[in-house]
């Protein structure tokens, strides 16, 4: 499994709670676009509850406090005010929500239904979030590149074992290759790291081996500069380069990768 989701499932409630604090500001921003929206569009007779938008933002928001045990009751809120974007259009045409209060909520939705391994909703989600934010900030922004590793997880749980179908291999291949555009982009290291340790992932799966190889020593190579020899996330790369070396028949190679790693987990333990 890669590294991203297992960070994901490990420390959840860690990192939402970052998500949560990056979307704050833009949350409130959203609220008062809304209502210069709701302002704008009286004389058109169109009906947009503010407070009914600001009561179910604030428990959302506490919500999180309560950590993993709140997110079924979130992602409710949540899809309450998706659906209400949804209901005010079909009332009136002429009603426009400004596009960053949209992203906010289907980028939560998408991550959210990731921790909860809702797959079906993770796909839909993610895929309306990465069209959104594209959107509204443009083809290299970091929560794009989120996005769219979280819709190629999604399509990678339908496929827990063996290759995947050419289709569902094109797609993720396609999303985690704009992601790392996107994370080149951003000069950040790990980032960069995580998205070859991503490819490396799925060609292995493929059987691309070589393919595979190229990219687990990439995100190898930039691990071992950034983090301590005892990283996880180093930990993990040696490991999946060790697999892939195996199944190139490479066993001399193989084995000295996971003798190293074991020397370095006795040695922390």
């Amino acid at each position: 499994m890669k590294a991203i989701f297992l960070i994901a499932v490990f420390f959840a409630p860690l990192l939402l709670e970052r998500d949560l604090k990056a979307n704050e500001k833009k949350a409130v921003l959203s609220i008062e676009q809304t209502q210069k929206v709701s302002k704008n569009n009286e004389s058109k007779d169109v009906h947009i509850s503010i407070d009914e938008v600001q009561k179910l933002l604030k428990q959302a928001e506490t919500l999180e406090k309560k950590g993993l045990t709140g997110l079924n009751k979130r992602i409710q809120i949540l899809e309450k005010l998706y659906l209400w974007v949804d209901v005010e259009r079909k009332k009136n045409q002429s009603a426009k929500f400004p596009i960053d209060f949209q992203e906010f909520v289907v980028t939560e939705l998408c991550w959210l239904n990731m921790l909860q391994r809702n797959i079906f909703k993770t796909k839909n989600y993610c895929h309306q979030a990465s069209k959104l934010i594209e959107q509204n900030k443009g083809p290299y922004d970091i929560d794009l590149a989120d996005a769219l590793d979280n819709e190629a997880w999604a399509y990678i749980q339908d496929f827990k074992y063996g290759k995947f179908d050419n289709k569902v291999f094109k797609k993720i291949e396609d999303n985690y290759k704009r992601s790392f555009k996107i994370n080149s982009k951003t000069m950040q290291e790990l980032r960069i790291a995580r998205s070859h340790g991503d490819l490396g992932y799925v060609y292995n799966r493929q059987g691309m081996y070589k393919e595979a190889e190229y990219q687990y020593l990439k995100a190898l190579e930039i691990r071992e500069k950034s983090l301590d020899a005892d990283d996880p996330d180093v930990l993990h790369s040696l490991d999946s380069l060790a697999a892939n070396y195996s199944a190139l028949g490479k066993y001399q190679e193989a084995g000295e990768l996971y003798e190293r790693t074991l020397k370095i987990r006795e040695e922390k333990s």
